[in-house]
């Protein structure tokens, strides 16, 4: 395979990881605090998957010599940035499930 075959395709695999991390953040983002915590953990669970799939890519380019320094922080951070989003979300999901339990207790 080529570098450009390998950039190209190794690319394409990443769009594609981005496309599905970012439909895994608005259905999170839109069911998660309905969800039991089973399906949370799917979440967390896809969420990794994802992630891992995209740095998996980027290590085969990086291998591949088939992308620049640059470019390989640039997705990078894109992907710091989704995950950071989605960790936030979670964060605050999880602190007002905390004192809402905590009210609770003390009713």
């Amino acid at each position: 395979m080529s570098k450009e075959e390998l950039e190209e395709c190794a690319m394409s695999c990443i769009e594609n990881n981005f496309k599905v991390l970012h439909l895994i953040k608005e259905d999170c983002f839109e069911n998660y605090r309905a969800g039991t915590d089973e399906k949370r953990k799917i979440y967390l669970d896809e969420i990794k998957d994802c992630s891992h799939a995209v740095y998996n890519n980027l290590y085969m380019l990086f291998e591949g010599d088939a992308l620049s320094i640059e470019k390989e922080k640039e997705i990078e951070k894109q992907v710091q940035d989704e995950l950071l989003e989605i960790a936030n979300f979670i964060i605050e999901y999880d602190r007002e499930k905390f004192y809402e339990e905590l009210k609770n207790r003390k009713r």
